[in-house]
C-alpha cells in the first residue's frame, strides 16, 4: 500500500533534493550559525582595515580597496570551488584533505 500522506509548505520554504521540506528550526539555527561565522568575518576585515591604515600607512580608500577586491574575488571563487568538489568523482576526492592546499 502506497503511502498517501503529502507534506505542504508555504511557497517560499526550502525543498531538499528528494522533496522533503525543511523545518523551519533547521533553517533557523542553521542561519544562527552563520550569523556567528559571518560575525566573526566582518570582525577581522575590520581589523585588517584599522592594521593597513595605521600601521602600513596605506591611503584608506587603498586599504577598502584592497579589501573589496580580495572579498569579490573570494565571492566567485568560493561557490566554483564548491562546484569542482561536489562534481570530482575520483576516489582522491573522496579522501578527506584533498582539495586542501
Amino acid at each position: 500500500m502506497a503511502n498517501s500522506i503529502t507534506t505542504t509548505a508555504p511557497i517560499d520554504a526550502p525543498e531538499e533534493s528528494d522533496g522533503h521540506v525543511i523545518p523551519f528550526k533547521a533553517r533557523l539555527f542553521w542561519g544562527l550559525g552563520s550569523l556567528g561565522t559571518i560575525s566573526y568575518i566582518n570582525i577581522v576585515t575590520a581589523l585588517v582595515l584599522v592594521y593597513l591604515t595605521t600601521i602600513v600607512k596605506l591611503d584608506a580608500a587603498v586599504a577598502g580597496t584592497l579589501v573589496f577586491v580580495a572579498r569579490s574575488i573570494d565571492a566567485f571563487s568560493d561557490p566554483a570551488m564548491g562546484w569542482i568538489t561536489d562534481h570530482t568523482r575520483t576516489v582522491a576526492a573522496l579522501e578527506p584533505g584533498t582539495w586542501y592546499l
